[in-house]
């Protein structure tokens, strides 16, 4: 059985699982199912739980794309369905890089768009092509099925000039493979309605959707089967409490008003205009929803009247208007909405810290972790935010007065957030770099780095007094100066190497400078002093030895073993630096691991391996740092839909805010109608700027 559970209010959905899971507990040690669509709503759920129930554990998380899989094991039998799809994007690329360095395929005539842009000889031509195309696939299997089939029949289904390599491609690909999750899909529907007797001991005894706000039409439709067989609770945000699956926004009104006329225009009913040009995204859902045959338990907010002396605030207007879908005249005069403008990102940030300070003052209840400030951009905003606020592990200066409000940044991406991850992809660019003097006291600062050679603060300190001595800048030595810089003469001054000379000719010499072996000697290095003369070298040492080892290419297997090597070569991890080292083995491991999967093993150049990873760590991790107990700064991410007492948005300026995601220059989605379900960046943004409302 599929049951419904709509409300405008994330907290009473939460009391309506917790009631549920209470009155109707998992039989034994059977684990709850419950589904969500981000690592932070299963946090707050889970704090959420605990609260209403004293605990919360035996609960399983799964994504809805992986729960979905695992079903389809377990129906179709695991022999027959690998525990890990070949068709996921991370694999996808690589199947579809080996079909490009096919000469054979690509000098096929279908492919002769492709051939074209591949005769260019851009390094990263081809795995910039297969990144691309392996994620537009993976929207192409969750909103277009129909089109994979056709093509798998060699039919044309657009009649887009994209469409015959993309359709060759996507043939080789289910030679290969064909058991593909469209396909899976009809099998999977077919397999639960033709014995269901049999599968409902294999199954789980219910399943839980919890506050996922878009849902492919095929997911729908695999939940509907499956409520034959067992029950399905879908917990939803649903702003309006009456039907509203028909709302006109602007666009949609003005093509009435164009095509009908004013009459046919006039005649229209005057929606909420929050909710019908804002809320397209939730209403697509509610439609798909509401065509399935269900049992509703509804738990709306519906605001008690107000007395005639107590005038309701704004915030609380806005809410009901939006709940009932009508218009009314809003005359509160309070700060229950503020609009603020200034003339900076810093001044926004600045002026954000001095009102949050003022309602902390005025409400001794209010908490800092009661506060959520969402950003469109945060990563252009996160330096103004350690500027003003409190970061944890933040140094503080003497002179800084007045209070700051301790603060975390959620949904940064690694590169950007974690020193050592920076670090170790800088290394990867040292067969292009000078070796400025720059650059590598950056490297000595890091305490990784310090810790495997066995440096301090201080001896950073002395270290810098001498390279400014010896009048090191760049350059290993004259050979690598000449390369850098494509110069003629090969002169050693300034580099590496000639400062060295310097140094240990002056720790050997008098003690005071002179001429020796053509050299102006620097006698600042002196007794014990020698031994961190010695570790600096030998971190020049190394570097250069990988300078020339990162030029050679590599198979997957040969590149996970060589860049541990390199990590382990340059970085010993401290205890605050255990999470980033992990991430970064991680990262090297799964590009062996998803390569095999795609049983790719041709060599890749030190420009593809780099690639790769500036793409899996300049994405945004949406695990981390997300309601730690202070103030929550995070990325406008879908189902963030997660009640605060305060909640302040960031950015919100002309043509920034809602974000536009342009597609791909080959993506024949964007080219064609749109159907309902489809996912658009703008329409997320505008779903996201209702639920913060509500």
């Amino acid at each position: 059985m599929l049951t419904l559970y709509p409300s405008n209010k994330l907290e009473h959905l939460s009391v309506l699982l917790s009631t549920l899971l209470t009155q109707q507990p998992a039989q034994g040690f059977t684990p709850d199912i419950i589904l969500v669509e981000s690592p932070g709503m299963q946090h707050w759920l889970n704090m959420q739980l605990a609260q209403e129930q004293g605990i919360a554990m035996n609960i399983q998380y799964p994504l809805p794309v992986r729960f979905m899989w695992d079903i389809a094991r377990t129906v179709l039998g695991e022999a027959r369905i690998p525990r890990e799809s070949p068709y996921r994007r991370e694999v996808l690329r690589w199947r579809i890089y080996k079909l490009l360095n096919d000469k054979e395929q690509i000098s096929q005539p279908d492919m002769a768009r492709v051939a074209h842009y591949l005769s260019s000889d851009h390094a990263l031509g081809k795995l910039q092509l297969a990144v691309n195309f392996a994620d537009l696939l993976e929207q192409y299997l969750l909103y277009r099925p129909d089109w994979l089939q056709g093509w798998e029949k060699h039919e044309s289904v657009t009649n887009d000039p994209d469409e015959p390599w993309q359709a060759f491609l996507w043939r080789a690909l289910v030679t290969e493979t064909p058991l593909y999750p469209a396909r899976l899909y009809e099998q999977l529907i077919e397999g639960l309605k033709a014995s269901p007797d049999k599968l409902k001991a294999r199954l789980p005894s219910r399943i839980v959707l919890f506050a996922i706000n878009t849902m492919a039409p095929q997911f729908v439709g695999f939940l509907d089967a499956l409520s034959a067989l067992i029950d399905v609770h879908v917990f939803h945000l649903n702003p309006c409490v009456n039907y509203w699956g028909n709302v006109a926004g602007r666009g949609e009104q003005a093509r009435i008003l164009r095509e009908q006329g004013i009459e046919a225009w006039m005649a229209q009913n005057q929606d909420n205009p929050l909710l019908a040009n804002l809320g397209k995204q939730g209403r697509d859902l509610f439609n798909q929803l509401t065509q399935l045959d269900s049992y509703e338990i509804s738990a709306f907010d519906v605001p008690a009247p107000d007395e005639d002396d107590q005038v309701p605030q704004l915030l609380s207007q806005m809410q009901q208007d939006i709940l009932a879908n009508g218009l009314s005249c809003w005359q509160a005069d309070d700060r229950s909405i503020v609009v603020s403008s200034a003339h900076s990102a810093l001044r926004e940030v600045q002026h954000l810290h001095e009102h949050l300070l003022g309602l902390l003052n005025q409400d001794p209840t209010l908490q800092p972790k009661d506060v959520l400030v969402m950003c469109p951009a945060i990563e252009q905003y996160a330096p103004f935010i350690d500027a003003v606020f409190a970061r944890v592990g933040q140094q503080r200066f003497e002179d800084d007065a007045g209070p700051r409000i301790p603060c975390s940044v959620a949904d940064r991406s690694p590169l950007d957030a974690e020193p050592l991850i920076a670090a170790f992809l800088s290394l990867l660019q040292l067969p292009d770099s000078r070796f400025s003097v720059n650059q590598i006291i950056e490297y000595l600062s890091l305490t990784p780095l310090q810790k495997k050679f066995g440096l301090t603060e201080q001896s950073l300190l002395v270290i810098e007094h001498w390279l400014r001595a010896a009048n090191i800048h760049w350059g290993l030595d004259g050979e690598h100066k000449a390369l850098s810089s494509q110069q003629v003469t090969d002169s050693p001054m300034f580099s590496w190497a000639w400062g060295f000379k310097r140094l240990m000719l002056g720790m050997v010499a008098e003690d005071h400078e002179q001429l020796l072996a053509d050299c102006v000697t620097v006698p600042d290095v002196e007794g014990q002093q020698s031994v961190e003369l010695g570790r600096l070298m030998l971190v020049l040492e190394q570097l250069a030895q990988h300078t020339q080892q990162l030029k050679k290419p590599r198979t997957p297997t040969e590149w996970t073993d060589y860049l541990h090597q390199l990590r382990d070569d340059c970085f010993a991890p401290s205890q605050d630096d255990n999470d980033s080292w992990e991430s970064i083995g991680k990262a090297i491991a799964d590009i062996a691991l998803q390569a095999e999967q795609a049983s790719f093993d041709e060599a890749l150049s030190l420009v593809e391996v780099r690639d790769t990873l500036n793409k899996r760590f300049g994405t945004p991790d949406a695990g981390n740092h997300f309601m730690t107990g202070q103030v929550t700064f995070c990325s406008m991410l879908p189902m963030r839909s997660i009640p605060f007492k305060v909640i302040a948005i960031l950015g919100l300026n002309d043509g920034e805010f809602p974000r536009s995601n342009l597609p791909g220059s080959f993506n024949i989605m964007a080219r064609c109608p749109a159907r309902l379900g489809d996912r658009s960046r703008r329409q997320e943004d505008r779903y996201l700027f209702l639920e913060a409302l509500i």
